[in-house]
């Protein structure tokens, strides 16, 4: 276990040192630059150039790179030159939005995805497996921003069950943020629980049929028993895979998703970034996600040991 650790945590700091160094060179090599986008138009070159002097842009790359990974090493992100605040400060003020849109994502995808995927690896020839079929194209197809544009066409402009946008006023409870959150979560569920749905399948059809599944039938067990307790058990890891890669897959997803609503989350912080050339912001928000991708893989790979003993580290 501990030479498993120490190798995981290895590759994990080398893979975000090399999404550091990538997310660097590309926000240095798009076009823009963020003293004459803070300034506006009727700004003097020398502005500019005192701007980005106060910003530390004109120093050579190199410097600016070794800077930037100092700061890394020391847990700083930097501070946002738009913003006025800290990357960490303009990030956690909008990192309770995001996670919860993502968790409340993921969690409709598992329940859609993996009883779909038994009930059509079960029946094989059924209405439940034909349905399943249907769905896992149809999410593999769309992507969920037109489905986000959907739900809000229907159920929000001509039914008015749920909000448009935005994510409540500022003293909102819960429940109202929850109901803001119904069809973000359901844009960005149904299109990745395709995903879930075939693995789902694809595995149990491999496991039902296996020997201990026939002797498990030939005993005289009830069908729930032999698909469920002895059946999903044993397909449980390539589907906790396909959970992990999805809950990944979310995060990032919802940085679409929170443009097309309107929620005031990091996805919709980085979008503004992005237009803005806010170096900082790009670089801080892109090399956390980066590494809560990581460390997702991380936790399915420790899940590995407990659910399967059999798997060794």
């Amino acid at each position: 276990m501990t030479r498993f650790l120490t190798r995981r945590i290895g590759s994990t700091l080398l893979v975000l040192l090399l999404v550091a160094t990538l997310v660097f060179v590309i926000t240095r090599v798009i076009p823009g630059d963020p003293a004459a986008v803070l300034l506006g138009s009727a700004a003097t070159p020398e502005d500019a150039l005192r701007l980005r002097a106060q910003f530390g842009l004109d120093a050579p790359l190199w410097s600016q790179y070794l800077g930037w990974i100092g700061q890394l090493v020391r847990l700083d992100f930097g501070d946002s030159i738009f913003l006025g605040q800290s990357v960490l400060e303009a990030l956690g003020s909008r990192a309770e939005l995001t996670a919860t849109l993502t968790l409340f994502a993921t969690g409709l995808a598992v329940l859609i995805g993996v009883p779909l995927g038994i009930l059509a690896a079960a029946q094989r020839k059924g209405i439940v497996a034909q349905l399943a079929s249907a769905l896992g194209i149809f999410g593999a197809s769309v992507p969920s921003f037109w489905v986000g544009l959907v739900l809000i066409q229907y159920f929000s402009t001509k039914l008015g069950w749920f909000p448009v946008s935005g994510y409540g006023p500022p003293d909102a409870d819960w429940p109202t943020r929850l109901h803001h959150l119904v069809l973000p979560a359901v844009a960005l569920a149904l299109p990745n629980s395709a995903l879930i749905l075939r693995f789902t399948r694809t595995s149990m059809l491999e496991v039902l049929g296996e020997d201990y599944i026939r002797t498990a039938r030939a005993k005289g067990l009830g069908p729930f028993t032999v698909v469920v307790k002895h059946g999903f058990k044993n397909a449980l890891i390539p589907v906790l895979t396909v959970i992990g890669l999805t809950l990944a897959i979310m995060i990032g997803g919802a940085i679409v998703t929170e443009t097309v609503f309107g929620l005031p989350g990091v996805g919709n912080l980085i979008v503004s970034a992005v237009l803005r050339r806010d170096y900082p912001v790009i670089q801080g928000a892109l090399v956390i996600v980066s590494a809560l991708y990581v460390l997702i893989n991380l936790a399915i790979d420790l899940l590995y040991l407990w659910v399967d003993p059999r798997v060794k580290a």
